[in-house]
């Protein structure tokens, strides 16, 4: 005798469990690393401006 599971719990299942590994990979994931600006460069100013 087969058992039947209600509808929508296949998809519950898969929603938790993706939710599940994002949250872990955040937790996981590596920090960046720390930018320093480089003092000793003298001159003009440039700005870089990106929308």
């Amino acid at each position: 005798m087969s058992r039947h599971r209600p509808p929508g719990v296949l998809r519950r299942t898969a929603t938790a469990l993706a939710a599940g590994t994002l949250a872990l990979a955040g937790a996981v994931a590596l920090p960046a690393a720390e930018a320093h600006a480089d003092t000793t460069a003298r001159g003009d100013v440039i700005a870089n401006l990106w929308e």
